[in-house]
């Protein structure tokens, strides 16, 4: 069998009713164990029109908002400051097979893709049916929360295209991909997604995992090591309990796992008239482990991913009461994380300079760092906390460093996003 990953976006789209073209609903239904309430919308797309869609898209993201993320995920250390974040949709989306709307219900296909494809996304309209996809998504989540529900959606709809796959050619499911998908195996397709698609890791985050490490998540919730296929435990799982943290799906679902506490519980009052908060996100072990993947050997997810136990990222502006609001307030990030040793924060702590190819500042305190872009940072590890700073002066820089070391409080801020989360669901074929 071709292990493949289909590219799924969720857009709004008109679309035919599926019996008005060839639609492996039967065998859709016969691989998830779940029956449609009412007959899918399919419609078809060329890849032409879907890429003038794609690039229109990208041209009309707002200034705003390409300012925000590169003062946040790019000051972080995802992305270098020229890269084109309006160009991203266009660049990918060639790749594009078919997505499906949870907003408008309905499934696209692209040019004409192969029946596994077909009963992938179809598989999502089950889903959306049985689990509603909006709930699941319409909340304020996360980084990290959000991509771990987004593993089981496809790590769900992606074993059931493999089961479907395996029919079709006159196998057995259970025993075939009980041998092929594994945690090992979701981390070397993972690998090969970084490695095979141009751009930095941060745009391809979510290929690289929903369909790895998802599977493998999904297909263990299937109990397919014990020769058994349990739809019934992945169908509790989108009930009663999604995986919160990326961590949870690397690790294969075994256990949950509650991230721990660590950065602001609030604003330090030094700068409560001068600063506030804009946004309040947690990145995971997932986006970690990627914000340090182009410096790590092989073998290096070992060194991240299960040493991860909790970060908080806050994005600050600089006040404004004036009216008009002026041009250019002052925008930082701080980027705090706990580790489950103090070697491992030192190590991440490390690697972090060398994102950033930081260099002590001669005559300031030991924390503070020149990158290559000329910028000054602020990097502290104490014990197992790493704290990260940029876009403030210095004597901010360490006010919120302390605000975060000195932190007794269990309670954190609270998660919020100054933007609406993307609402496609971006994937490789």
């Amino acid at each position: 069998m071709k292990i493949r990953v289909v590219f799924a976006l969720v857009l709004s789209l008109a679309g035919c009713a599926a019996d008005e073209l060839r639609v492996p609903v039967p065998e859709a239904e016969r691989a998830r164990e779940l029956a449609f309430r009412q007959a899918p919308v399919v419609r078809t797309v060329t890849s032409e029109e879907f890429l003038a869609e794609e690039e229109a898209a990208g041209r009309g993201v707002s200034n705003e908002y390409v300012g925000f993320m590169h003062d946040t995920y790019g000051r972080l250390g995802f992305f270098p400051p020229e890269h084109d974040m309006r160009g991203v949709r266009g660049s990918q989306a060639a790749l594009v097979a078919a997505y499906y709307s949870s907003t408008t219900k309905q499934i696209t296909l692209i040019g004409s893709p192969k029946e596994p494809v077909v009963v992938h996304e179809l598989v999502h309209a089950l889903q959306d049916e049985h689990f509603d996809l909006r709930g699941l998504y319409d909340q304020e989540l996360s980084s990290d929360e959000r991509m771990a529900i987004r593993g089981l959606v496809e790590g769900d709809a992606t074993m059931a295209e493999y089961r479907h796959e395996v029919w079709a050619e006159g196998g057995e499911p259970t025993t075939t991909l009980a041998r092929q998908i594994t945690a090992n195996d979701a981390r070397r397709f993972s690998e090969r997604v970084l490695d095979s698609v141009a751009g930095p890791a941060f745009f391809k985050a979510y290929p690289a995992f929903a369909y790895t490490f998802g599977a493998a998540f999904v297909a263990n919730r299937l109990r397919i090591a014990s020769g058994r296929w349990s739809t019934s435990e992945v169908d509790d799982t989108f009930r009663a309990r999604p995986p919160s943290t990326t961590k949870e799906v690397l690790m294969g679902g075994a256990t949950a796992f509650e991230p721990a506490p660590v950065g602001l519980a609030k604003l330090p009052p030094e700068l409560a008239a001068s600063h506030e908060v804009e946004t309040v996100d947690r990145l995971g072990a997932w986006y970690t482990y990627l914000l340090f993947h182009p410096l790590l050997p092989f073998g290096g997810f070992e060194r991240v991913a299960p040493n991860w136990e909790g970060d908080q990222l806050v994005v600050l502006r600089e006040r404004d009461l004036s009216i008009p609001p002026k041009q250019g307030r002052e925008r930082g990030v701080l980027w705090s994380s706990q580790w489950i040793m103090a070697s491992a924060a030192s190590e991440a702590g490390a690697t972090l300079q060398r994102v950033h190819g930081a260099v002590h500042v001669p005559e300031s305190d030991a924390d503070v760092y020149l990158t290559i872009r000329g910028e000054n940072i602020l990097i502290a590890v104490a014990d197992r906390t790493v704290v990260f700073v940029a876009g403030f002066s210095p004597e901010v820089m360490r006010i919120l460093a302390r605000g975060v070391l000195e932190t007794k409080e269990e309670k954190r801020l609270r998660i919020f996003n100054a933007y609406a989360a993307d609402p496609r669901v971006p994937c490789l074929r």
